[in-house]
Protein backbone atom coordinates (compact mmCIF):
# COMPACT_ATOMS: atom_id res chain seq x y z
CA UNK A 1 0.00 0.00 0.00
CA UNK A 2 1.17 3.31 -0.79
CA UNK A 3 1.20 6.62 1.07
CA UNK A 4 -0.90 9.49 0.30
CA UNK A 5 2.40 11.40 0.14
CA UNK A 6 3.95 9.12 -2.58
CA UNK A 7 0.41 9.41 -4.68
CA UNK A 8 0.75 13.05 -4.44
CA UNK A 9 4.36 12.90 -6.08
CA UNK A 10 3.54 10.66 -8.73
CA UNK A 11 0.38 12.69 -9.71
CA UNK A 12 2.40 15.74 -9.63
CA UNK A 13 5.04 13.81 -12.09
CA UNK A 14 2.46 13.20 -14.20
CA UNK A 15 0.78 16.00 -14.79
CA UNK A 16 4.30 18.10 -15.44
CA UNK A 17 4.18 20.26 -12.29
CA UNK A 18 6.84 19.52 -9.61
CA UNK A 19 10.42 18.49 -9.61
CA UNK A 20 12.10 19.71 -12.50
CA UNK A 21 11.75 23.35 -13.78
CA UNK A 22 9.14 24.20 -16.14
CA UNK A 23 9.97 26.97 -18.65
CA UNK A 24 6.91 29.45 -16.65
CA UNK A 25 8.61 32.38 -15.07
CA UNK A 26 7.05 33.56 -11.73
CA UNK A 27 5.89 37.18 -12.26
CA UNK A 28 7.60 39.56 -9.63
CA UNK A 29 4.46 40.95 -7.92
CA UNK A 30 5.10 44.56 -6.00
CA UNK A 31 2.27 46.07 -3.92
CA UNK A 32 1.85 50.19 -4.00
CA UNK A 33 3.05 52.08 -1.16
CA UNK A 34 0.12 52.66 1.29
CA UNK A 35 -0.43 56.40 1.63
CA UNK A 36 2.02 57.78 0.01
CA UNK A 37 5.11 55.85 1.50
CA UNK A 38 8.35 55.87 0.33
CA UNK A 39 10.29 53.12 -1.36
CA UNK A 40 13.68 53.73 -2.15
CA UNK A 41 15.59 53.32 -5.91
CA UNK A 42 16.18 49.92 -5.24
CA UNK A 43 12.76 48.52 -4.59
CA UNK A 44 13.01 48.26 -0.96
CA UNK A 45 10.88 49.35 1.90
CA UNK A 46 11.38 52.36 4.21
CA UNK A 47 9.27 53.16 7.34
CA UNK A 48 7.01 50.43 8.31
CA UNK A 49 7.52 48.61 5.64
CA UNK A 50 8.60 44.85 5.84
CA UNK A 51 10.31 42.71 3.17
CA UNK A 52 9.31 39.60 2.24
CA UNK A 53 10.70 37.99 -0.53
CA UNK A 54 9.42 40.22 -2.96
CA UNK A 55 5.90 41.11 -1.96
CA UNK A 56 5.83 44.33 0.33
CA UNK A 57 3.39 43.84 3.02
CA UNK A 58 2.96 46.66 5.53
CA UNK A 59 3.93 46.74 8.55
CA UNK A 60 0.70 48.01 10.03
CA UNK A 61 -2.26 46.59 8.97
CA UNK A 62 -5.09 47.86 10.81
CA UNK A 63 -8.10 46.10 9.16
CA UNK A 64 -7.16 42.82 10.63
CA UNK A 65 -8.17 43.74 14.43
CA UNK A 66 -11.33 42.47 15.66
CA UNK A 67 -14.25 44.59 16.45
CA UNK A 68 -13.98 44.79 20.86
CA UNK A 69 -16.92 43.49 20.96
CA UNK A 70 -16.31 40.39 19.34
CA UNK A 71 -12.88 40.30 21.93
CA UNK A 72 -15.91 40.32 24.67
CA UNK A 73 -18.30 37.84 23.35
CA UNK A 74 -14.86 35.83 22.52
CA UNK A 75 -13.81 36.12 26.14
CA UNK A 76 -16.85 35.98 27.37
CA UNK A 77 -17.92 32.08 25.72
CA UNK A 78 -14.21 31.64 26.89
CA UNK A 79 -15.09 31.71 30.13
CA UNK A 80 -17.97 29.00 30.02
CA UNK A 81 -20.43 30.78 31.62
CA UNK A 82 -22.68 28.95 33.59
CA UNK A 83 -26.83 29.69 31.56
CA UNK A 84 -28.20 31.32 34.91
CA UNK A 85 -26.28 33.76 35.31
CA UNK A 86 -25.95 34.42 30.96
CA UNK A 87 -29.95 34.44 30.92
CA UNK A 88 -29.83 37.12 34.35
CA UNK A 89 -27.33 39.34 32.34
CA UNK A 90 -29.12 39.34 29.70
CA UNK A 91 -32.47 40.11 31.16
CA UNK A 92 -30.50 42.57 33.07
CA UNK A 93 -29.20 44.49 29.44
CA UNK A 94 -32.82 44.08 28.67
CA UNK A 95 -34.12 46.05 31.42
CA UNK A 96 -31.51 48.81 31.46
CA UNK A 97 -31.74 49.06 27.49
CA UNK A 98 -35.54 49.05 27.23
CA UNK A 99 -36.06 50.90 30.79
CA UNK A 100 -33.88 53.85 29.51
CA UNK A 101 -35.28 54.29 25.89
CA UNK A 102 -39.14 53.48 26.44
CA UNK A 103 -39.70 54.80 30.45
CA UNK A 104 -37.17 57.03 30.87
CA UNK A 105 -36.10 59.42 27.52
CA UNK A 106 -38.68 61.82 26.86
CA UNK A 107 -39.46 63.52 23.75
CA UNK A 108 -38.53 62.68 19.96
CA UNK A 109 -36.08 61.96 17.84
CA UNK A 110 -37.60 63.56 15.08
CA UNK A 111 -37.69 67.31 14.37
CA UNK A 112 -41.10 68.04 12.84
CA UNK A 113 -42.69 67.53 15.69
CA UNK A 114 -41.85 71.43 17.07
CA UNK A 115 -41.38 70.31 20.92
CA UNK A 116 -45.44 69.03 21.44
CA UNK A 117 -43.80 65.32 22.61
CA UNK A 118 -41.65 67.10 24.91
CA UNK A 119 -42.83 65.96 27.99
CA UNK A 120 -43.82 62.10 26.60
CA UNK A 121 -41.72 59.06 27.16
CA UNK A 122 -41.42 57.02 24.08
CA UNK A 123 -43.97 54.37 25.26
CA UNK A 124 -46.06 57.22 26.34
CA UNK A 125 -46.14 58.10 22.38
CA UNK A 126 -46.12 54.72 21.13
CA UNK A 127 -49.00 53.66 19.29
CA UNK A 128 -50.57 57.48 19.97
CA UNK A 129 -51.18 57.00 23.24
CA UNK A 130 -53.86 53.91 22.63
CA UNK A 131 -53.69 51.76 25.34
CA UNK A 132 -53.41 47.77 24.77
CA UNK A 133 -52.07 47.22 22.07
CA UNK A 134 -50.29 44.18 19.39
CA UNK A 135 -47.22 46.70 19.94
CA UNK A 136 -47.55 47.14 23.81
CA UNK A 137 -48.44 43.71 24.49
CA UNK A 138 -46.12 42.08 22.72
CA UNK A 139 -43.44 44.29 24.45
CA UNK A 140 -44.78 43.52 27.51
CA UNK A 141 -44.57 40.23 27.18
CA UNK A 142 -41.10 40.01 26.22
CA UNK A 143 -39.03 40.84 29.72
CA UNK A 144 -42.08 38.21 30.91
CA UNK A 145 -40.56 35.65 29.08
CA UNK A 146 -36.74 36.75 29.78
CA UNK A 147 -37.43 36.48 33.47
CA UNK A 148 -38.90 32.82 32.70
CA UNK A 149 -36.45 31.71 30.84
CA UNK A 150 -33.34 33.17 33.14
CA UNK A 151 -35.31 32.43 36.80
CA UNK A 152 -35.99 28.52 35.48
CA UNK A 153 -32.03 28.31 34.40
CA UNK A 154 -30.59 29.41 37.74
CA UNK A 155 -32.97 27.08 39.64
CA UNK A 156 -34.68 29.84 41.20
CA UNK A 157 -31.40 30.78 43.72
CA UNK A 158 -31.32 33.96 45.64
CA UNK A 159 -29.37 36.65 43.78
CA UNK A 160 -30.18 36.01 40.84
CA UNK A 161 -33.96 35.14 41.45
CA UNK A 162 -34.07 38.74 43.29
CA UNK A 163 -32.26 40.64 40.53
CA UNK A 164 -34.63 39.10 37.86
CA UNK A 165 -37.59 39.79 39.68
CA UNK A 166 -36.92 43.32 40.36
CA UNK A 167 -36.44 43.95 36.63
CA UNK A 168 -39.62 42.56 35.48
CA UNK A 169 -41.52 44.06 38.19
CA UNK A 170 -40.30 47.38 37.64
CA UNK A 171 -40.75 46.99 33.66
CA UNK A 172 -44.31 45.49 33.90
CA UNK A 173 -45.55 48.10 36.20
CA UNK A 174 -43.96 51.04 34.08
CA UNK A 175 -45.75 49.34 31.16
CA UNK A 176 -49.34 49.62 32.71
CA UNK A 177 -51.95 51.39 31.33
CA UNK A 178 -52.32 53.02 34.67
CA UNK A 179 -49.31 53.99 34.67
CA UNK A 180 -49.73 56.42 31.39
CA UNK A 181 -48.54 59.77 32.49
CA UNK A 182 -47.75 59.09 35.61
CA UNK A 183 -44.41 59.67 36.96
CA UNK A 184 -43.91 57.97 40.85
CA UNK A 185 -42.36 60.39 43.58
CA UNK A 186 -41.86 62.98 40.62
CA UNK A 187 -38.86 60.96 39.11
CA UNK A 188 -38.43 61.91 35.53
CA UNK A 189 -40.94 64.66 35.94
CA UNK A 190 -39.01 67.40 34.74
CA UNK A 191 -38.87 68.29 31.44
Amino acid sequence: MRSPSFERRRRKAQSGGGGTRTTRRRRRRRIEPIHGEAIRANGAPTGSEQEHGVVHVPGRVDHLHPHPLLLLAHRALGLRVHPGMAWTVVNLFHFAVTYHFFHWKKGTPFAEDQGIYNTLTWWEQMDNGKQLTRNRKFLTVVPVVLYLIASHTTDYQHPMLFLNTLAVFVLVVAKFPNMHKVRIFGINAGS
